[in-house]
């Protein structure tokens, strides 16, 4: 039965408070000084694309990147990188100066990242498939100062900027794929600029307030973590790394610099789903997703037969995906790893059997874990306690937040170095008996969906500033299939106007990316509350199983197929009527139920129905006449448009999960 999550547990309820018993000397030094003796030696004095470099020096020839049918050496993609900075250094860019990445997923991508780390700046992800409110948010926060771009998409891009305050200058817009002064710049090396302790990256994230906020990751952060993943990962691993996240999300970092640090080599793809299709899929060895996704690539059957090695992080990693993950003959070793971005992509990591308890590990190289009560004091073994993370991997906080800064980065007491701080992650764990961490949940609002990190305030926060709504929250529903979602509700202003669910729908998108849009909008008259005054979790009413408001007209399935679809539909999405003109992602759907989808209607013909048929046909009406033409007209296609699946799954590129 589907259920509503329950109200997140506050901090007294979760963490220890001060009068817990205190540990022995002997448990206190257990878990102070020898569960974290992760000490390991890394070149300090480097930056992120320094390894890049020596690399491509040292293999010049070996292939580095594969982008569909595209390969590109480590020569190659070097010289273009190197363009690319000496074009960036030309417009002013240096050491901490902020450039954004407004790129599809291409090439371009990879040689812009590590062009303006050469350049000595520091990248801001900027996905194109955000709303304008949000892209211009993170322009004028960050005070951008290049964008980098191709020229099909720098005709939105300078809307968005000119929408920048007057504090702000406008950015520069360069087009790699234009730009004229870029294929005569120079193609070596660029002489070094950037310090260790300089910004490599800023990424933004979910934030609490109603708008997001930026990580600011420096070079030496970033050089610690690369080193580790170098370290556990053997060269036949490197060798074949699919790259799946969106620059947006941290996982990116270990996709891509961690192989091409090592002498790997990268193969991009749109997203995790899209690996069946990819003309190198035989090629992958490793893998990086979160489990939602490895879940659908299981039952699809979609997993390639060179892969060898699989991480999952960004949600919990249930026992059934790990169990069915080494049921294939094919699959060696299964990574439960996490980390929060603030601390640089991966704190902890374990090697999961399936045989033992679930466990998020260990500290990695060079970084700490501590479970504290409200007094910042270890917790009893076995006992619940927040989960504080210091060492190499702790960023240098929220850009322009220094009050969040201040409480969330915190001075570590337990440490010698001078200036050592703490994160204070907001994540419950217990260590078990032999120093593994078992994560228990949080205490705040923060939930993660298909490994997006997202904060219910941030949500709740747009919804309530719809002139019309009075309260909203935001909760997460399991559906029967065991899909989560977002679901909103939300009480009308007693002297407001009346407003539809598509005109608050219509809000939340020009405001929120696709994946903090809840899927669900559930009105009420008022909010039920429990005897302290809360709202009461259990008794909020289950999302409407009723089709939503949306722009197109409802028309009844009229032939055989579009019935079947229409059921198949009902199935993934738990919700009717659904008229043959809906389109399936403002029905609620998304990446992963869409591939479920496609399970559903594989029985409905004979002919073949690939994954991208479902976005090239999103619609029941389109599906259907689709299939229904005569095989003559589709056969000779099929291979091709297999071929094309990669592009297809895209989904307009849009961040449809962090996968």
């Amino acid at each position: 039965m589907a259920h509503v999550s329950q109200n997140p547990p506050t901090p007294e309820d979760m963490v220890p408070s001060a009068s817990a018993p205190a540990l022995s000397q002997h448990e206190r030094h257990q878990v102070l000084v020898e569960w974290n003796r992760t000490e390991s030696p890394y070149s300090r004095d480097s930056c992120l694309h320094h390894r890049f470099e020596w690399q491509a020096a040292l293999t010049p020839d070996a292939e580095a990147l594969v982008v569909g049918h595209e390969r590109l050496t480590y020569r190659e993609l070097n010289r273009r990188a190197n363009r690319v900075a000496h074009r960036l250094r030309g417009l002013g860019v240096g050491p901490e100066t902020l450039v954004g990445m407004f790129l599809p997923r291409s090439p371009d991508l990879i040689c812009g990242l590590l062009g303006v780390l050469k350049a000595g700046g520091a990248y801001v992800p900027l996905d194109p498939a955000y709303p304008a409110d949000r892209l211009s948010f993170i322009l004028e926060d960050a005070k951008v100062h290049t964008v980098l771009t191709h020229a099909s998409l720098g005709i939105n891009l300078r809307e968005y900027a000119a929408t920048c305050g007057s504090s702000n200058a406008a950015p520069t817009i360069m087009c790699v794929d234009t730009d004229e002064q870029l294929p005569g710049s120079p193609e070596d090396n660029p002489a070094a600029t950037v310090a260790p302790d300089n910004l490599a990256y800023v990424i933004y994230t979910s934030g609490s307030t109603g708008r997001p906020k930026g990580v600011c990751v420096e070079h030496r952060n970033a050089v610690a973590f690369v080193h580790w993943g170098g370290e556990l990962y053997s060269p036949r691993e490197l060798s074949g790394v699919v790259a799946t996240a969106t620059i947006c999300f941290d996982a990116s970092v270990l996709e891509l610099f961690v192989p091409l640090s090592f002498g790997g080599k990268v193969i991009l793809a749109e997203n995790a789903l899209a690996v069946p299709g990819l003309p190198a899929v035989n090629e992958i060895r490793l893998m990086d997703t979160v489990p939602s996704a490895i879940r659908e690539l299981l039952r699809m059957g979609g997993l390639p037969a060179s892969l060898e090695t699989v991480n999952l992080g960004g949600e919990p990693v249930p026992d059934d995906v790990v169990q069915g993950l080494y049921q294939l003959p094919h699959i060696k070793r299964v990574y439960d790893q996490y980390g929060p971005t603030e601390t640089t992509v991966v704190a902890t990591c374990a090697l999961r059997d399936p045989n033992e308890p679930a466990t998020i590990g260990r500290p990695i190289a060079n970084y700490t874990t501590y479970l504290l009560n409200e007094s910042l004091e270890p917790v009893p073994l076995g006992e619940p306690g927040e989960l504080f993370i210091g060492g190499a991997g702790v960023a240098r906080g929220y850009l322009n937040r220094p009050e969040l800064t201040a409480e969330r980065f915190i001075p570590d007491p337990f440490s010698h170095t001078l200036g050592a701080r703490l994160y204070r992650t907001g994540d419950v764990c217990r260590h078990l008996p032999d120093g593994r961490l078992a994560y228990i949940g949080r205490v705040d609002q923060q939930v993660k969906i298909r490994g997006f990190r997202i904060e219910l305030g941030e949500i709740e926060s747009v919804l309530s500033s719809f002139p019309a709504v009075g309260e909203a929250v935001a909760r997460v529903w399991t559906d029967p299939d065991g899909t989560k979602k977002l679901v909103a509700y939300v009480v009308p202003r007693a002297d407001g106007p009346a407003f539809s669910e598509r005109q608050l729908r219509d809000h939340l998108k020009t405001r929120l990316p696709d994946y903090l849009v809840p899927a669900a909008i559930v009105p009420l008259d008022r909010f039920p509350l429990s005897p302290n005054g809360k709202i009461d979790p259990k008794a909020l009413p289950a999302p409407s199983v009723r089709r939503p408001e949306i722009a197109s007209p409802y028309a009844a399935p009229r032939t055989p197929t579009e019935h079947a679809l229409a059921a198949a539909w009902r199935r993934v999405l738990h919700i009717e009527p659904i008229g043959i003109d809906d389109p399936f992602m403002e029905l609620g759907g998304d990446s992963l139920r869409l591939v479920n989808l496609h399970k559903q209607i594989t029985h409905l013909t004979p002919r073949p129905v690939l994954v991208a048929d479902l976005f090239r046909f999103p619609t029941i009406r389109s599906l259907a006449a689709h299939l229904d033409k005569p095989a003559s007209n589709r056969t000779s296609k099929i291979q091709a448009r297999a071929r094309r699946q990669t592009a297809a799954l895209g989904e307009a590129r849009a961040p449809t999960s962090a996968l």
